[in-house]
């Protein structure tokens, strides 16, 4: 089985890096673990290395278990939520897990949700972890 891991170091996702950890042991599964960098973001050197080190924490907690993982920092191109669904359409992902929080009517009108156009748009299921 083929996993992605939409992860950006929060609390909602270090949740989904645990639970994609159980999953990935019990299924034997491929795991791609991915953060997404706002644009403009990109020209920000301090914020990449930081991205990639969370990357590398991640990664470490994988192979310690012998589970085969790639990292991989996607730069907007699109929308968040595009990028990572064309991501998982491109690696031929079978399940993402992504972390999800609770946000009002009002802010997810403001600001829309990464997560649940995500779980709307993706080619594949989405496992939500809160």
């Amino acid at each position: 089985m083929i996993l992605m891991i939409c992860y950006d170091d929060s609390q909602n996702a270090q949740r989904a890096l645990e639970t994609g950890l159980k999953v990935a042991r019990k299924w034997n599964s491929t795991v791609y673990i991915t953060t997404s960098i706002e644009k403009g973001m990109e020209k920000d050197l301090a914020f990449i290395k930081a991205a990639e080190e969370k990357l590398k924490d991640a990664k470490a907690q994988f192979d310690r278990q012998n589970i085969l993982c790639e990292t991989d920092i996607l730069y907007h191109a699109q929308s968040p939520s595009d990028d990572l669904v064309d991501y998982a359409v491109k690696n031929k992902v079978e399940v993402m897990i992504i972390g999800v929080k609770k946000v009002s009517k009002v802010g997810k009108m403001l600001f829309g949700s990464t997560a649940q156009q995500v779980i709307l748009d993706a080619p594949c299921p989405v496992l939500t972890v809160k």
